[in-house]
């Protein structure tokens, strides 16, 4: 017994429950008991159906309530709300245990795996949810769920892991209908396998028809929502956010309806404030029948100009934002001073550009993975489409509010972080060369780490060398042409100079960093020779195409820029490359 003790007490796993109980407790000191909002209502409320006699809410999947009514039947009626929050605390508590669980897995750093997780576990972001009556208070929970099974069956695949993987992508769906995009990740993920691991085949087989299953049984509960409610989805939420999206982005105007364009213009007026959109959709809900504001919308998205350019402008703007957010859990004014947004961005840095970034890399590397090598990284690829996944969601269909619904996500980005940045190095087993070489040459270490003379690895480096240099060249000439209304080619010339001081220091230290140099000064008169070079091109491009074909100056430079960028790589590694060969004949 005193073994047993002492063998608990040295796992890291006893000190990070401790600490993140330590910091939630404090954290839900600032804040009220439960917090109800809009939605709140229609889950512990709303919800009359009994699925069990094939009964479904319009706009309301079962999961979450019926969560919710066995923590009633459990714990009794009084303050229910009170108990249902509890039970999400506890809840949280598991969500962390199987994500420690889940991340030591796929890496053996023990001090990663206790960062992130604690992260995780005291992260204003995903701690604060726990006191909402809303289905995000469970879907960390689910998520950790299948990460566990999904990273289950990749390290030890068999039949139980591979039904399980399905029924939770199913439990997920009917919690959260946005998590529908779970479906064709792993429908993929079967067909992968299969092609590429056919001593799966008996597993697959067993996940194939658990997955029809999921999938005929979501198709049903689709049937009973056009029997019953006229509308052959899951939810009504989808119609709802079109509705609001072409309320905030002015696409409505394009519509054929002009009493509802009416309608709305007398509403909006100068006011396109979140509050004002909603208030806009409850009055139209009034008056117009789904079927009538679903078409409304439809023509309305195909009829306007606006409403791509408002995607693209929400794509942008989303890179800016956190990817969570605490004050809409607690205002701050009524329960405490403290800025958790302040203190959650301390723990987690991270917003939506970086996370742009990093499916970028990780994207471009399964594909050279799989074109070079007939290989998936099944870690990488799952949690990297399910964040492309989710982010796309936000863009084309949530309106307001990514923060909260890319919450889910979060665990999987941490799980990524983890697993591209561990070096395992001598912890790999000595007796299996082949995978310890492929851990060793793994993902940021080999890309981004290691000192190479590999031309595909130089190459792929200078992609983000230029990518950084042209925001410099391209910023540059934004600002002294539009700032200080130089000409633009002269705007030109200064950017490009600028731009070329920061391509040379960076391809220096960190593309051409193994490259064998003669003389500093002399290495980066050759370098500028390049760039003057091709300077011309890029000038010569720049007229060309403002001038001659009537671009805009912008994208003159975008189409010049990419030309350029072929000339610069290739001048440069033609310099290394004799430079190598003058030093190697002496």
């Amino acid at each position: 017994m005193k073994n047993t003790v002492i063998r608990i007490l040295k796992q890291p796993i006893v000190y990070i429950m401790l600490i993140c109980i330590f910091f939630q407790i404090n954290i839900y000191k600032t804040a009220p008991e439960y917090t109800m909002t809009p939605d709140s209502y229609s889950y512990a409320e709303g919800y009359t159906q009994n699925i069990f006699k094939a009964e479904v809410n319009s706009s309301r999947t079962p999961v979450y309530p019926y969560f919710i009514k066995i923590i009633k039947k459990i714990a009794g009626v009084d303050n229910y709300l009170r108990n249902v929050v509890i039970a999400q605390k506890i809840l949280f508590l598991f969500t962390i245990l199987l994500f420690y669980f889940s991340i030591k897995k796929i890496i053996h750093n023990k001090i990663i795996i206790s960062i992130l997780t604690i992260i995780l576990g005291i992260c204003p972001f995903t701690v604060i949810w726990n006191i909402l009556i809303l289905t995000e208070a469970i879907s960390l929970f689910e998520m950790a769920l299948l990460c566990y099974l999904t990273i289950s069956y990749i390290k030890k695949p068999g039949k139980v892991f591979a039904i399980l993987v399905n029924a939770q992508v199913l439990i997920m769906i009917l919690t959260r209908p946005a998590f529908i995009y779970l479906i064709p990740i792993y429908v993929l993920f079967w067909i992968m396998k299969f092609i590429l691991d056919k001593r799966e085949k008996e597993n697959i087989l067993s996940a194939f028809i658990s997955m029809l299953c999921c999938i005929l049984l979501i198709l049903g509960y689709c049937g009973l929502m056009k029997k019953q409610h006229d509308t052959f989805s899951i939810t009504s939420v989808s119609y709802i956010n079109n509705v609001i999206s072409v309320i905030y982005s002015d696409s409505y105007i394009y519509s054929d309806n002009k009493e509802i364009i009416e309608l709305i213009d007398n509403m909006k007026q100068v006011d396109t404030s979140e509050n004002t959109c909603w208030d806009i959709l409850e009055e139209l809900e009034e008056k117009y029948s789904k079927e009538e504001l679903k078409q409304f919308t439809k023509t309305a998205i195909k009829n306007s100009p606006n409403y791509i350019s408002y995607v693209l402008r929400k794509t942008i703007n989303l890179g800016n934002n956190s990817i969570g957010i605490a004050n809409y859990v607690l205002p701050k004014e009524e329960y405490s001073n403290i800025n958790y947004d302040n203190i959650g961005n301390i723990i987690l840095p991270i917003n939506f550009a970086l996370v742009y970034l990093m499916v970028l890399i990780l994207a471009v590397f399964l594909l050279y993975d799989l074109i070079k090598n007939i290989h998936i990284d099944w870690i990488i690829a799952i949690y990297t489409c399910i964040i492309v996944a989710n982010i796309f969601t936000l863009i084309v269909g949530a309106p307001f509010e990514e923060q909260r619904l890319f919450l889910p996500s979060i665990m999987c980005l941490l799980l990524l972080i983890g697993y591209v940045f561990e070096f395992r190095g001598n912890n790999m087993q000595k007796n299996d060369t082949k995978n310890r070489k492929k851990m060793e040459n793994r993902l940021m270490y080999r890309l981004f780490i290691e000192k190479t003379d590999n031309s595909k690895i130089q190459f792929f480096r200078y992609i983000f060398v230029g990518g950084f240099a042209a925001v410099v060249n391209i910023g540059s000439l934004y600002i002294f042409k539009e700032a200080l209304h130089m000409h633009y080619l002269i705007a030109n010339i200064l950017g490009f100079v600028l731009g070329l001081i920061t391509n040379y220091l960076l391809s220096k230290y960190f593309v051409f960093a193994k490259e064998k140099s003669i003389n500093k000064i002399l290495e980066f008169i050759i370098y500028a020779i390049i760039g003057v070079v091709g300077l011309g091109f890029d000038t010569m491009f720049m007229w060309i195409f403002t001038d001659k074909v009537g671009m805009y100056f912008m994208i003159s430079k975008l189409l010049s820029t990419g030309i350029v960028f072929i000339w610069n790589f290739g001048g440069k590694k033609l310099l290394y490359m004799l430079i190598d060969k003058k030093i190697g004949g002496k």
